[in-house]
């Protein structure tokens, strides 16, 4: 977060060294302070492709403090981020070697307006050697964000539950990821045990995932991965029908 300190600008943005920015992806995110110009941080859409030819303007989601703790709703180069908010709350926590950017979000969250730009707008390149492939330096890094930050906001204390609930589930697929389906069941029925309902708001596309990650866990990947071709096959069957 040097570079922050050497900006000039009111407003910063961050780009990691294997993730791609849209030519419009500025743009697009400024379009967003024409309904909300209080706003202090500005996130954008991924996907695995970047889209081709210019961007439209798209719809702006108003984040909260509970948007980010039971979702990753913003990648560090998602985001634009105003000078006020960083001086209001300061820079990435040097202490963490891992999730400083959730942390960072939460913070600014519990102090200004944010929001997301509903545009794709970047894009990452998945490799071996991402931070979120070690599963125990994830889990240990958010567990700290999450403490830290429910002792120094104690009105967002009845979100305890849900965030730790979230944590559990990123820490299950972490480890799924590494081939430890053992601790990865033993951090979902964690999980569970925090939030038995379902995890996040209706319209969340992952608000069933724990359950499905269930019968992933306990059937295994081959199993699992055949029910889904199945069901795949089915599905097509039935749209051709």
């Amino acid at each position: 977060m040097w570079a922050s300190k050497a900006a000039s600008g009111d407003w910063i943005v961050l780009l990691d060294a294997d993730d791609h920015w849209h030519p419009d992806k500025t743009a697009r995110q400024l379009e967003a302070l024409r309904t909300n110009p209080e706003l202090k941080l500005i996130g954008s859409r991924v996907l695995g492709e970047m889209p081709v030819g210019p961007l439209a303007e798209a719809p702006v989601r108003p984040l909260h403090v509970r948007d980010f703790l039971i979702s990753t709703p913003l990648g560090p180069s998602s985001a634009l981020i105003h000078r006020d908010a960083l001086e209001a709350v300061g820079l990435f926590d040097e202490q963490l070697t891992s999730v400083e950017d959730r942390d960072l979000w939460l913070r600014i969250a519990a102090r200004f307006d944010t929001a997301e730009v509903q545009s794709p707008c970047w894009s990452y390149r998945v490799h071996s050697n991402q931070m979120n492939r070690n599963a125990e330096r994830m889990y240990q890094n958010y567990d700290a964000v999450l403490q830290k930050f429910l002792t120094n906001h104690s009105r967002h204390h009845d979100l305890a539950n849900e965030a730790y609930a979230f944590l559990y589930l990123d820490s299950t697929l972490s480890l799924l990821d590494q081939g430890d389906r053992t601790r990865a069941l033993r951090f979902l029925l964690q999980s569970f045990g925090r939030w038995p309902q379902p995890l996040g708001d209706s319209q969340l596309p992952t608000r069933h995932r724990r359950v499905k990650l269930l019968i992933r866990i306990i059937l295994g990947e081959s199993v699992f991965g055949r029910m889904n071709q199945q069901r795949k096959t089915w599905s097509d069957s039935a749209a051709q029908d």
